[in-house]
């Protein structure tokens, strides 16, 4: 997974590294003041761009390890919830084979009054 994340990285440096390759010293000589204006501004954007980026994938990444280990502790439960499926279905088998007569006559208690 961090292979794909710093490949991604990798392809967003190649495309800065691109774009700036496309502003060259000679073409700085011949722009206007206005055109290195613009370059020096997409420059920036693009950079803050990066830097957002950078961000969201950082936070993205630890979002993954919040679920990752949340799943775990989830993992760890099943045993237990396991042992109590079994606890409830013995439970019910021996409810279902008891006859009905049977479970309706309780041990009377007999109170008296004075």
């Amino acid at each position: 997974m961090l292979r794909q994340r710093s490949g991604e990285g990798e392809k967003r440096v190649a495309i800065y590294r691109l774009i700036m390759a496309s502003t060259s010293s000679e073409e700085n000589k011949t722009m206007s003041t206005t055109d290195e204006f613009f370059i020096e501004q997409r420059n920036i954007v693009l950079q803050e761009i990066n830097e957002t980026m950078s961000s969201i994938l950082n936070g993205l990444n630890g979002l993954n390890i919040s679920l990752e280990s949340s799943i775990a502790v989830g993992r760890e439960f099943q045993s237990v919830s396991d042992l109590w499926k079994t606890f409830y279905d013995g439970l019910e088998s021996i409810s279902d084979e008891v006859p009905i007569d049977e479970q309706s006559t309780l041990p009377q208690t007999k109170t008296t009054t004075k």
